[in-house]
């Protein structure tokens, strides 16, 4: 009858102990299944983070995109009226011009260049530095006047005209707004003549016309040996 007692009293400590055992890895487990999802849930909370800044940043490319595109689109839509309002310029400046010119034969251009012939025979290098140097023209930026004085002073004492006429060359097309005058000139030199803007004796220049707008007169603004 011990016996029997004492085997029941065994069962029973093995069974509780079996027990606590199974509890005990029952709470190991589903500490480490707990502690895994936590894991899993703190990588899931970091990806979701790392994705609104992701899209916060291409939310925001999306707008500097957006007005990028609107500051172009801006930007092409001036562009477009600055040049058609300059082509309506050109094409009112060409009208001019063109009306200018039915109505001028050569003697117009004839008394422009013999001005310019009388100035330097007159020695008055300011008004001829004026009538070449038009407010018009960029030239008045490379050659200042002291130097345009000494290379005319030292390039010519006199000059007398020989003819006038227009370039009739097929090859040869002025640039809208401007003609060009075949002259031939007779020039004198000074004594010991340092300058080379002319040759003693017989010239011939090609005089560029081209037109004011601003005072609605035509003006010398280049004279050249050679046409290219």
């Amino acid at each position: 009858m011990k016996k029997l007692v004492l085997i029941f009293v065994c069962v029973f400590l093995m069974t509780i102990f079996i027990a606590l055992n199974y509890l005990l890895w029952d709470r190991e487990n589903k500490s480490e299944l707990y502690a895994n999802k936590s894991a899993d849930i703190d990588m899931l909370k970091m990806d979701i983070r790392n994705y609104q800044v992701t899209n916060q940043e291409l939310k925001m490319e999306i707008e500097r995109l957006k007005s990028a595109n609107e500051y172009l689109s801006s930007q092409n839509a001036t562009v477009l009226q600055d040049r058609k309002q300059s082509e309506l310029t050109i094409q009112r400046r060409e009208k001019l011009i063109n009306k200018l010119k039915q109505g001028l034969n050569i003697k117009s251009f004839e008394d422009l260049v013999k001005k310019w012939a009388d100035n330097i025979n007159k020695g008055d290098h300011i008004a001829l530095y004026s009538m070449l140097y038009d407010e018009s023209s960029t030239r008045r930026e490379v050659t200042g006047l002291y130097d345009f004085i000494n290379d005319y002073k030292n390039s010519v004492k006199s000059v007398s005209i020989k003819s006038v006429d227009f370039v009739k060359d097929k090859n040869v097309t002025p640039k809208i707004g401007e003609i060009i005058l075949k002259v031939n000139l007779n020039i004198e030199k000074p004594e010991k003549a340092t300058g080379t803007l002319f040759n003693e004796g017989a010239n011939t220049r090609y005089f560029i016309i081209a037109f004011n707008e601003q005072k609605i007169s035509w003006y010398i603004s280049e004279i050249t040996d050679t046409l290219n």
